[in-house]
């Protein structure tokens, strides 16, 4: 099954992997010894793929296709505009144009990813794992399980730190669940910091292309944003992320003349 906001991610990958992180196999053991020794057993086969790993590249038309009929490997778009900005620029007295990169952020939360999931032979299951949104964790769980919502419950403990990361489950915390539900045991897991590196999401680097607009009093007049942001393998919450951009770039100045375009 496909999970996160355009369905593009899969919980274990069966015939194309997108990213070091990639899971392909989940293992149950009694154990954390037994179980990095029935690891050791499965063997994958990969076959080495073209690869691009800068968004100004990735958008050009000889560019590797992630994802198979996304076009130049744009996959959302958003546009966010108010007033009439070309003709407030022509009215400013000062025009500044400036281009800007903030580059990807592990959020390194105190506490790191996890999960404890235990179904039930009368068909219910809960999870206790460390989220930022208990909700939206008990409906992406449905949609991956199979089960009504109302069969769910999502446990939130005082979470170890967030900052956005934890607003959705990564693949390792739904293994946990799909492995309850198979076994009908309680499942735990929990992920090094090595693994919260190279296996969950972050902060995506932006490339801000921005000019502003003002008279000579001071007074702001326009303000023009166009943000290309290095996606990484899978959507995710980027769809809402580069809506935010654009909502929260018309800050903190009041601008009567706003244009935001945001490609990912």
């Amino acid at each position: 099954r496909r999970f996160t906001e355009l369905c593009d991610e899969e919980i274990l990958c069966r015939e194309k992997v997108r990213y070091i992180g990639d899971a392909v196999a989940a293992v149950a053991a009694v154990d954390e010894d037994t179980a990095e020794e029935a690891l050791d057993l499965i063997d994958v086969e990969y076959e080495p793929l073209p690869a691009v790993f800068d968004p100004l590249e990735a958008i050009k038309e000889e560019a590797p296709q992630i994802h198979e009929g996304v076009e130049l490997n744009i996959n959302v778009t958003r546009h966010i505009e108010w007033g009439d900005v070309d003709e407030a620029f022509k009215k400013c007295d000062h025009i500044r144009e400036d281009q800007f990169k903030c580059s990807s952020q592990a959020h390194v939360c105190m506490e790191t990813h996890d999960a404890v999931a235990s179904f039930d032979y009368s068909g219910k299951l809960t999870v206790w794992t460390s989220t930022q949104s208990s909700y939206y964790i008990q409906r992406l769980l449905a949609d991956m399980t199979g089960l009504r919502e109302g069969d769910i419950r999502v446990i939130k403990p005082p979470t170890g730190g967030g900052f956005g990361s934890k607003f959705e489950l990564d693949s390792a915390q739904f293994c946990a669940a799909i492995l309850s539900m198979k076994l009908c045991k309680p499942v735990k897991i929990v992920l090094s910091r090595e693994e919260e590196f190279t296996a969950t999401k972050r902060r995506t680097p932006m490339y801000y292309y921005l000019k502003l607009g003002a008279k000579k009093d001071g007074t702001l007049l326009a303000k023009e944003a166009r943000v290309i942001t290095e996606g990484g393998a899978y959507t995710a919450m980027g769809a809402t992320a580069l809506y935010l951009t654009g909502f929260f770039s018309s800050f903190p100045y009041k601008y009567p003349n706003y244009r935001y375009d945001g490609y990912r």
